[in-house]
């Protein structure tokens, strides 16, 4: 009679334990997106598509009627929300993105504007406009909660244009209110629907951005004739400019780090996109494209720069999805149909922070029982 050891658990032990390390070397690296969203029209209707960071493996998501809009992904990852119209019917609808499975979330006969998603992805934020009056609103913000299908009316906003914006902590919720085709006023509430407050008032809002500490929004307003892009800390009501400028800036992005600002300008005669310090300095262009370029935003690693951009030039509305590092170089163009791409969007990265320690437990635990000797009767 001898001892032995259990080899197959040694050796799965052993796979499981270098499994481990590869996982905790890949977290130490910066995150990376594990894909892009976007519309295409590529098939003559408006679908949504995912791909790989590199362009490969474009997938078609949505099969349905009517045109589906810009793909919002769920920060926790997993799934994606996206308007579709089919008619005078407006629906949003959340999808897998690995199965395809669609879920209809509301279906209203009523404009459905600005869906926006809530960081532990529970909450989805969105602008209605009713054809009658729903109770005391006709427009309003509202939220809807996919798992309890709970939806409730938050505030009245009386306007089509709301500009709702969601905080990256998911604490406050901002949007634009019209006032008699002149001015507009910029609200403050949290996502609860409480603590109402005015922030500011200008000629014209376009959608505001905020910093990644939910402390800052930066609004594009149109009080000096063009397009100018202020900052307004919360708890001020006064801007701060962040550039002298006679030519029309707009379309803000903050870099993860909360260091680089992404813009887009005219004021080299044509659309391009340029970045500079948050805090202010040298303004770098970063495209010197044909046609038109429009800014999506800065990647989860804060590495490249996402955005569209039309190869045909000026009056051609063709736009495919480009890519390029944060400091503009290595362009890559990552669709070519010749309908539109557009409104990409990255996946979030998922982060599993037990994933290397209970892969590397499991496999020592392996080992261990594969080193246990037991008796062999040859």
């Amino acid at each position: 009679m001898r001892f032995i050891f259990n080899l197959p658990l040694l050796i799965f032990g052993l796979i499981l334990g270098i499994g481990s390390l590869s996982l905790s070397a890949i977290r130490l690296q910066a995150p990376q997106s594990p894909g892009i969203l976007f519309m295409s029209e590529r098939t003559g209707d408006a679908e949504i598509y995912l791909m790989r960071p590199d362009g490969s493996d474009q997938r078609r998501l949505t099969f349905r009627p009517g045109r589906d809009g810009a793909p919002i992904p769920n920060p926790s990852g997993g799934t994606a929300i996206f308007s579709s119209k089919v008619g005078r019917i407006w629906n949003l609808i959340q999808i897998s993105l690995f199965g395809h499975k669609q879920q209809p979330l509301i279906r209203l006969t009523a404009l459905l504007k600005d869906p926006t998603v809530s960081p532990d992805g529970k909450t989805i934020f969105f602008g209605v406009t009713f054809s009658e009056r729903v109770g005391p609103v006709n427009t309003a913000i509202a939220a809807i909660r996919p798992t309890t299908d709970e939806f409730r009316l938050m505030a009245d906003t009386d306007t089509q244009k709301t500009r709702l914006s969601l905080s990256p902590d998911g604490q406050w919720l901002v949007y634009a209110v019209p006032q008699n085709g002149l001015t507009d006023d910029l609200y403050l509430m949290r996502s609860d629907g409480t603590q109402l407050s005015h922030l500011m008032q200008a000629t014209a809002f376009s959608a505001a951005r905020w910093t990644p500490d939910s402390r800052t929004l930066l609004v594009v307003t149109a009080d000096a004739g063009n397009w100018d892009i202020q900052q307004l800390a919360l708890g001020s009501n006064q801007p701060t400019p962040l550039m002298n400028s006679t030519a029309y800036e707009w379309n803000p992005h903050v870099s993860p780090d909360g260091q680089w600002l992404s813009f887009l300008s005219n004021r080299d005669g044509n659309t391009e996109i340029y970045r500079m310090p948050l805090m202010g300095g040298h303004v770098e262009r970063l495209t010197h494209d044909a046609g038109e370029d429009f800014i999506a935003e800065f990647s989860p690693d804060g590495e490249w720069i996402l955005y569209t951009n039309d190869p045909d030039g000026p009056g051609s509305y063709t736009p495919d999805v480009w890519k390029m590092r944060a400091d503009g170089s290595d362009k890559t163009r990552l669709t070519h149909t010749p309908g539109v791409d557009a409104s990409p969007a990255w996946l979030p990265v998922r982060d599993l922070p037990f994933t290397a320690w209970g892969v590397g437990f499991l496999g020592l635990l392996m080992l261990g029982f594969g080193l246990l000797p037991f008796r062999s009767s040859a």
